[in-house]
């Protein structure tokens, strides 16, 4: 077993174990800490199929804001652009498709239908794929938001993305924060496999960036947009959660009864989250920003 970040060997600690259902199979999973990179990962690191990830997806992240801007300051001209797991195309939709050259590629083939609707370039293919389709097709930027987490082998996905990449373009990419202030109210579902497999710490991308034959120009911290109230609410879901009232968050659960049910908890646990609140405002938002080109 080695880390998927560092190629560490050696040094894990096990600290979670969990179980997933996908695919008429249940797969038992274990979490390890690693010492080197501090990064932890799932063993085994199988990722879910396709049909797993039918999700609605944000509309709109912080990081689709911060690479138009960036793109609006950089001076290139023409450029070509793919976005790796565009899903629907919302990054997308918000370039100047007349003036750059843009596509994306996603393995959801329902999500590239929408894309396509869109009249966006999407295609429902893998990276490999990709290449064998547009052979020689090559980007001044690559980005992907919140997929590298998900991959089976991290080092070997940034290593097919540099095959894609012009000389001195940049990859341009996000996960989700380690140090992001909702985790002091709870993890979420969605950081456990089979949807996230790899939890990154800043020195594991560090590692994986650097070993990849790439060199990190920027990191940005998203902001930390959580407010008291919003905090005080996730505080609350996992108080009932743990209670094993998760069940009031179900959608076919009135809304006056849900009210009824879960004002109390609310109310009760205000005092404690407004002190964890108050005393972690050096804690970040949901997402770190990253920004890498080759070493030359």
């Amino acid at each position: 077993m080695y880390c998927p970040v560092c190629n560490n060997g050696k040094n894990f600690v096990l600290i979670e174990k969990c179980t997933a259902a996908f695919s008429s199979e249940i797969v038992n999973y274990r979490i390890y800490q690693c010492n080197c990179c501090d990064s932890s990962f799932a063993d085994p690191l199988k990722s879910a199929p396709e049909d797993y990830y039918n999700y609605s997806v944000p509309e709109w992240r912080w990081e689709f804001g911060e690479l138009i801007q960036d793109l609006n300051n950089l001076i290139l001209g023409e450029f070509k652009l793919l976005e790796i797991g565009c899903n629907e195309g919302n990054f997308l939709k918000g370039i100047n498709t007349n003036k750059y050259s843009v596509y994306g590629i996603d393995f959801n083939q329902k999500a590239i239908n929408k894309a396509r609707d869109k009249e966006l370039n999407c295609h429902a293919l893998t990276i490999d794929e990709f290449k064998t389709i547009f052979p020689g097709l090559r980007f001044d930027i690559i980005c992907f938001f919140h997929v590298l987490e998900h991959v089976e082998n991290p080092y070997s996905f940034l290593e097919a993305v540099k095959s894609l990449l012009n000389p001195n373009g940049k990859i341009i990419f996000s996960v989700p924060h380690p140090h992001r202030l909702r985790l002091l109210a709870d993890r979420e579902e969605a950081d456990y496999p089979p949807n996230h497999l790899v939890r990154f710490t800043i020195r594991g991308l560090q590692y994986l960036v650097e070993r990849s034959g790439l060199k990190i120009l920027e990191m940005k911290d998203h902001p930390k947009e959580l407010n008291l109230f919003s905090f005080t609410a996730l505080s609350s879901y996992s108080l009932l959660k743990k209670l094993g009232m998760a069940w009031t968050y179900k959608p076919f659960i009135p809304k006056w009864f849900k009210a009824l049910i879960r004002t109390p908890f609310y109310l009760a646990i205000f005092p404690y989250a407004s002190f964890r609140f108050l005393t972690n405002l050096h804690l970040t938002g949901d997402a770190i920003y990253v920004v890498c080109e080759m070493v030359d």
